[in-house]
């Protein structure tokens, strides 16, 4: 395979696997802050929840960063912002697959600079999450490694 179809490729498969860990962490954030109905249980994905998150109070927590006042922008959970953005480079990049070559240059330079936003904002959410709330959610790391790799 040449580099042609590896790097749409290898964008497909970072945007499915952030969109993954992204709705992994909107579970966690449902689960740990809104209010439960008797008799229900943790989502789908509790057990990865249950061995990637670590305890309450220590520093590799998902329960510590999701009770944060930072877990939401605007009354949105930042993991549904995270939901987002990975559809829009999953969209974007089968848009490039089945665009004609005049245009792909321009959806090129959209997801250049959408993925450096989205590391941008990651940078400012993992500093957040060490300065401020002293905690580090280890599913969050993989969504900004994620992001990394897609930039």
């Amino acid at each position: 395979m040449t580099k042609k179809f590896i790097f749409p490729f290898l964008i497909a498969f970072l945007s499915v696997a952030g969109l993954l860990f992204s709705y992994i962490l909107a579970e966690e954030f449902h689960f740990i802050n809104l209010p439960q109905i008797e008799g229900t249980s943790p989502g789908f994905f509790s057990q990865v929840n249950d061995q990637a998150c670590g305890e309450e109070g220590s520093f590799f927590s998902c329960a510590s960063v999701a009770k944060s006042g930072y877990a939401s922008f605007l009354g949105i959970p930042v993991a549904i912002l995270g939901i987002c953005f990975y559809l829009i480079t999953l969209f974007s990049i089968v848009g490039f697959w089945f665009s004609s070559h005049s245009i792909r240059p321009a959806i090129g330079v959209f997801l250049f600079w959408s993925t450096a936003c989205g590391l941008l904002i990651d940078i400012v959410l993992l500093q957040v999450s060490t300065q401020v709330i002293k905690a580090v959610c280890p599913l969050c790391l993989f969504t900004y490694a994620a992001t990394l790799f897609l930039f």
